[in-house]
């Protein structure tokens, strides 16, 4: 039997939909289908972090069913709202978020062995230049604006350290040069366990592991980010990559609270300060989000003039969607779409200058990047440790540097692409 997958949303999800894959094809019976349409059964991993992203797993599913004879298996975190299942009607068969790594809660009809073939430790990573490794499962801070507690649970479970190890010795073993490190709530890792320093402590120990694979961070908070984590990063810049996503959301304080964040701008600004100190050319992304119920038009310019302070290398904006159940959903002073698509315009205006001005900032620096295909026809393309995505002429030589990573200098920056060539 032929299978597909398909992802959406987070880090998380990608390396979830990649156990389940795993999973799949050490099961007798089944291979992997290049597509939908060549499929029996295509697998829908799914997220709901915002409207939007419903929509398009609807349309996905709609298109599955419109294109092809391939039966639809929707697992992950849109089925678990309460509220979903008008649009979980359109799948074949529904597999809840807590059961996806179980093959016995799978249809009988499409499984031939009753063996489970599930491992906890990945072994390679398909399609991708780059693996990611989760570290931690489940949040419980409760932002009034986020379902993720309410559909991936808000007990806080850490993975085991000796697993953690050796799937990146396994997946660098394999030939990936970048390893992400992720997590529902990448800052909670040992919380559970009452172990302030366990983020710390996993990564000195990653850094000792054989080869050079290179490890980055995904998203996590500014409180969470310690100072011994800054330090570690900056005194080892060819493991640890210098970029971190700092989680944001708003530059106001009031609003911040409303949102039930856990800092405010002064803590942020000061953990900023902290990073580029020790590493000047640090990479900072930052989400936000605008239009939040009850932002005026002044909470409003409080944050663009705080991106404006802040050395902010990459912003993503995304307009404030109501989910069913969290806090800020049943709030007052909703804003009016219009004046939310208008505010996204300007911080995504703004957020261009910031890219650009950081890009300014390492011209003609020599930087490492990690060459891959899919930039187009003539060129390919890399992310350098600080997360600055250059263009790469297609030649011999970068060719030859497909999945490694070279040293590259950045030459010139458009209005979209920034270009660079190997050093």
């Amino acid at each position: 039997m032929k299978i597909s997958f398909s992802t959406y949303g987070c880090k998380v999800n990608r390396y979830e939909t990649e156990l389940i894959r795993q999973m799949f094809l050490k099961t007798d019976g089944f291979t992997e289908a290049a597509g939908y349409r060549d499929a029996d059964i295509c697998l829908i991993n799914t997220c709901t972090v915002t409207a939007k992203i419903d929509s398009e797993i609807a349309r996905k599913i709609r298109q599955v069913k419109a294109n092809s004879a391939c039966r639809v298996i929707l697992t992950g975190c849109l089925v678990q709202r309460k509220d979903s299942r008008e649009l979980v009607k359109l799948a074949d068969w529904i597999i809840p978020n807590e059961k996806k790594f179980m093959l016995s809660s799978y249809p009988a009809e499409i499984i031939s062995t009753p063996l489970a073939a599930y491992e906890p430790i990945l072994e390679g990573f398909s399609g991708r230049n780059k693996a990611f490794v989760k570290v931690e499962d489940g949040c419980d801070r409760f932002c009034a604006y986020c379902t993720v507690p309410l559909v991936r649970g808000s007990r806080v479970k850490s993975r085991d350290e000796a697993e953690i190890l050796e799937e990146i010795k396994k997946l660098s073993s394999a030939g990936f040069k970048e390893i992400i490190l992720t997590g529902v709530n990448l800052g909670l890792f040992g919380k559970e366990k009452n172990s302030p320093d366990a983020f710390y402590n996993i990564l000195k120990e990653a850094i000792k592991l054989p080869g050079r694979t290179r490890l980055r961070l995904s998203s996590i908070g500014p409180v969470d980010l310690s100072g011994p984590v800054i330090d570690l990063a900056a005194e080892n810049p060819d493991r640890i990559c210098p970029h971190f996503h700092l989680s944001m959301q708003s530059g106001d304080d009031r609003v911040l609270k409303r949102m039930n964040r856990n800092y405010n701008t002064d803590i942020y600004r000061e953990k900023v300060n902290y990073i580029i100190s020790r590493m000047p050319y640090a990479g900072i992304n930052t989400d936000v989000i605008a239009g939040f119920p009850g932002e005026t038009t002044q909470e409003f310019e409080n944050t663009v003039a705080f991106i404006k302070e802040i050395p902010f290398s990459r912003l993503h904006v995304f307009p404030y969607s109501d989910r069913p159940d969290t806090k800020a959903s049943a709030m007052a002073g909703k804003i009016d779409d219009k004046v939310k698509k208008e505010r996204v315009k300007i911080l995504m205006n703004l957020a261009g200058e910031k890219e650009a001005g950081f890009a300014g900032k390492n011209k003609d620096r020599i930087l490492s990047a990690l060459v891959e295909e899919g930039g187009n026809e003539n060129s390919l393309f890399g992310y350098t440790e600080n997360y600055i995505r250059v263009e790469l002429k297609k030649d011999g030589r970068s060719k030859a540097l497909i999945n490694n990573i070279a040293l590259v200098r950045i030459t010139e920056i458009g209005n979209k692409e920034i270009h660079a060539e190997i050093a």
